[in-house]
């Protein structure tokens, strides 16, 4: 009998055992993430001399969702976005030099911490390991010296790093095509119809050596150089640079191909996930590359997602790229992180979004933030106070600012995008102090003054909504003072102030409680009289325990 009972607690205990092993493990899929650099999503479905951009990757079978944005306009805080599932204002990895946090779990470490082998293969000079971007992986291969390898070498290593690898390992392969400078393969420039034999000479040494023309264009227009140094390039020749840009995306396309082709072979129930960290300009706004604006040339990007059992098709849901994280998480069957802030593309939600975009950079004094919802897009220059308001459907261009003509679609859709970083802000926590005056009881009609500390572009909230000016009843909503002449007793709530610092990271103040009391809840004297009374009567009691022999109570530190 004993035996018997020895044997069932060991049954048990290896039953509970059992138990402690995820239910998927040994289940978990491979995840590749290929990240192609500096990709307009106008590029996937294009054509050029006659012949297709990208036919691997518009053909490749999966979901194209084909309204995507990016949570920023350049690659350090893109990426560190994907990374973490946070919008740039909560990871705050946005200046020159800045590192991705430990404290933060990147998505190699998230799929370390699931059973995966974590493998980099990356080309892009913002995210080396010294920056923080090799937290979690067990290979990193950085192959940014020289301005990046080619897309060849980037396919042959992670071609390479999979054949040796356990099951389930996480792929992320990092191509640099189309970024610039734009030096396709001869046979891709050829294949593109590149040159043009209406091309002039001079402009054909300028198109294919661009980065001086390039940053003379970008010095003049950010306002650094009061004029330019090249003569503005004609039709042709600005034709002749896409041209050579789509060459690029074409070879990008042909290696991605290689490597998925190889990968899905060897492994064909591999997760593939296809994105561009941003977009690139091509004059529109007479801007030139990326980082300097939200538009839709930048902040529009491809996202493409192969999974088994994923049905093919394309979704015109606005979606944002920074729930890319909980998308996969999703798919595998693994619990989120608290610390995310994206939802899984594949779960239920609004399919008019909101999305969110925004580019900051100290070199350039740039703190500009985008939402959109549905077709309305809203953005917000915090340096300037600037508002633009655009109808992407009717005006893809974003050439007529309708914000003067649609005060009240303004004032939504700039309370969207505010309430959106309050949330990033309050993500952080309190930052700053919020002082009040008078600092005690109020109640009606007296005055209230709340002060926040200095900095750009003050939003107050009430209840954690934008607060609007009510003149003479409340002003100063967009100052760092916010003043209410006469309290009434609906001023009560929690107040606080959101800004940005001179180093453009986005604060807010800690919460301020008013609780503002009827002018008939009190005694006659008031309020002010009533706070006196109380100190007056404190003290007195203190000399009566002297004189009674005892002692002044001690306050607690």
């Amino acid at each position: 009998m004993a035996n018997h009972k020895t044997v069932s607690i060991l049954v048990l205990l290896c039953m509970g055992m059992v138990c402690l092993v995820p239910a998927r493990a040994g289940a978990l899929q491979n995840v590749v993430f290929v990240l192609i650099d500096a990709l307009r999503a106008d590029r996937v479905d294009a054509t050029r001399n006659g012949v297709p951009v990208m036919p691997y990757l518009n053909g490749l079978p999966g979901v194209h969702f084909r309204n995507a944005v990016t949570p920023a306009a350049w690659t350090l805080p893109a990426m560190a976005s994907l990374f973490t599932s946070q919008y740039v204002d909560t990871h705050g990895v946005f200046a020159a030099g800045a590192s991705l946090p430990p404290s933060v779990q990147s998505m190699a470490a998230y799929f370390k911490e699931a059973g995966y082998t974590t493998i980099g293969i990356q080309t892009n000079g913002n995210l080396t390991a010294q920056k923080g971007f090799a937290q979690g992986f067990d290979q990193y291969g950085d192959l940014t010296a020289n301005d990046g390898a080619p897309a060849a070498t980037v396919t042959a290593q992670a071609v390479a790093a999979t054949q040796s690898v356990g099951e389930p390992f996480f792929l992320y392969a990092h191509y640099m095509e189309p970024h610039l400078p734009c030096i396709p393969p001869q046979s891709y420039r050829t294949l593109l119809g590149y040159p043009d034999p209406m091309l002039p000479s001079a402009e054909k040494a300028v198109v294919e050596d661009f980065m001086p023309y390039f940053t003379d264009h970008l010095n003049y227009v950010m306002g650094l150089q009061p004029a330019p140094g090249f003569p503005v390039l004609s039709a042709v020749g600005k034709e002749s640079v896409r041209a050579l840009y789509d060459g690029e995306a074409r070879y990008a396309d042909d290696q991605v191909g290689i490597l998925l082709d190889d990968i899905l072979g060897r492994f064909p129930n591999t997760i593939v996930v296809v994105l561009s960290d941003h977009g690139d300009h091509f004059w529109e706004h007479n801007f030139l590359s990326h980082v300097v604006s939200v538009y839709e040339p930048l902040a529009h990007v491809p996202l493409i997602i192969r999974a088994p059992g994923l049905a093919p098709e394309n979704v015109d849901d606005l979606v944002d790229t920074v729930g890319l994280l909980p998308t996969l998480a999703g798919l595998l069957g693994l619990s989120a992180k608290p610390a995310w802030q994206g939802r899984s593309l594949f779960a239920s939600r609004p399919p008019q979004g909101p999305a969110f975009s925004c580019t900051k950079s100290i070199a350039y004094s740039l703190d500009i933030e985008s939402a959109r919802l549905g077709a309305m897009k809203v953005i917000c220059n915090r340096r300037t106070g600037a508002v633009e308001l655009y109808n992407i459907a009717s005006d893809p261009g974003e050439a007529v600012n309708l914000a003067q003509q649609q005060p009240a679609l303004l004032k939504q859709m700039t309370t969207l995008l505010n309430v959106h970083l309050r949330q990033n802000a309050r993500q952080n926590g309190a930052d700053g102090p919020l002082s009040a005056s008078p600092a005690g009881p109020v109640e009606e009609d007296m005055p209230l003054r709340l002060s926040a500390p200095a900095g750009l572009n003050h939003v107050w909230f009430k209840n954690g909504q934008p607060i609007d000016d009510n003149p003479p009843h409340l002003t100063g909503a967009t100052t760092p003072s916010l003043f209410i002449n006469t309290l009434v007793v609906a001023d009560s709530g929690e107040y606080e102030c959101m800004y940005s610092d001179n180093t453009l990271n986005l604060r807010i103040t800690g919460p301020f409680t008013a609780n503002v009391l009827a002018a008939d809840s009190v005694p006659v004297f008031g309020v002010g009289m009533a706070a006196v009374l109380m100190v007056l009567f404190a003290g007195l009691g203190c000399v009566l325990l002297r004189g009674r022999g005892g002692e002044t109570p001690k306050i607690q530190q």
